[in-house]
């Protein structure tokens, strides 16, 4: 979650084990998401990752992201 200000953010998933690959879901603000008068739009993405994939991901002011990896 972020204060007042929107970012980006880099995550990086090198914690994850090397040679495999994982189904990720994420649950990110959408490019007009704002906590006073957008606050509910958000967007629900899914993609194969691994330890090498680096994300950049939005979070929009007072927002934030979430990730489930499996």
């Amino acid at each position: 979650k972020t204060n007042e200000t929107a970012r980006t953010a880099i995550v990086k998933l090198d914690f994850l084990d090397k040679g495999r690959k994982y189904e990720a879901t994420f649950y990110t603000d959408a490019k007009d998401a704002h906590y006073e008068n957008n606050p509910k739009a958000y967007t629900i993405k899914q993609m194969t990752v691994t330890s090498k994939t680096k994300l950049s991901l939005h979070a929009a002011s007072g927002g934030g992201f979430a990730i489930s990896i499996k």
